[in-house]
């Protein structure tokens, strides 16, 4: 019955809230512009990485995974690719131990600090088509293979319009809110009779 009586009150302040902002206006396609132009650091797309990589675990109890045993099947599986680096994704669907495995060890697109920094300061190494030493990290042994660079660039205006009119939108909204709870906290109230 709290519970209820809670989730209750919750809700109607949450209506009431919205109530109070459902008159504030939207910013103009302009004025959006202006601000895009006026705020050029804000609307940088940093640098990615598209990455295909094969892991090895490490595990004491399984046989093929303990610490040495894995160290040998990433270094057999390194010289293999030295040799034909056009096999990455073949030998990753049938030796790697990560779910990307399914998908020839395809990640997809990366900015730095998504992987582990071991592998990150690996990767954004890495000219493009190349493949990595033996990395090591929490998980176990990794091989990356950059399969393409994207360079940091500004996000195209219109691409970010509809970002920049919502976010100014939900600030004037959180705004007024907040000025309306402070305003009725000010109020005194009356006991009805």
């Amino acid at each position: 019955a709290e519970f209820t009586q809670a989730l209750q009150c919750e809700l109607l302040m949450e209506a009431v809230l919205e109530r109070v902002v459902s008159a504030v206006p939207t910013i103009s396609d302009e004025a959006a512009r202006a601000w895009y132009v006026d705020h050029p650091r804000q609307f940088l797309r940093p640098e990615r990485r598209r990455v295909r990589h094969i892991l090895i675990t490490i595990n004491e109890e399984l046989i093929d995974n303990r610490l040495l045993v894995a160290r040998r099947r990433i270094e057999s599986l390194r010289n293999q690719l030295l040799m034909a680096p056009m096999r990455f994704a073949e030998l990753a669907e049938r030796h790697s131990e990560c779910p990307s495995a399914l998908h020839g060890g395809e990640i997809g697109w990366v900015e730095a600090g998504q992987l582990y920094p071991e592998l990150d300061a690996a990767l954004f190494r890495l000219p493009e088509g190349q493949m990595s030493t033996i990395l090591s990290s929490p998980m176990g042994f990794h091989l990356l293979i950059c399969c393409g660079i994207q360079e940091a660039a500004p996000v195209p205006m219109e691409e970010a319009l509809p970002r920049i009119i919502a976010a100014h939108h939900e600030r004037a909204k959180s705004q007024l809110q907040k000025q309306w709870l402070t305003w009725l906290q000010q109020q005194e109230w009356v006991e009805p009779t």
